[in-house]
């Protein structure tokens, strides 16, 4: 594979994967959100004070929150094409 190719393809795979994982928060599915992060990892929070939550705390906060948010929650996709 050449190197544009493999460019391409690379960008291909990283779009998807954005794009699952828009539309899996559009949907408020917490496990599909969570399925691409690593079971040891730390994640901070934005709530002021929050302290940093292992995956399985974010997981249980998340199913807890979701479901207050917006009925249809919608994603607006701006994209920028580098030269």
């Amino acid at each position: 594979m050449t190197t544009a190719s493999t460019i391409t393809s690379n960008e291909a795979q990283i779009r998807q994967l954005i794009a699952d994982q828009q539309h899996a928060i559009c949907a408020k599915n917490v496990d599909q959100i969570m399925s691409r992060y690593a079971t040891e990892v730390i994640i901070f929070d934005v709530i002021p004070r929050s302290k940093p939550k292992a995956k399985p705390l974010f997981v249980k906060r998340g199913k807890r929150v979701y479901p207050a948010f917006p009925i249809h929650l919608r994603w607006k996709q701006e994209t920028s094409q580098s030269s």
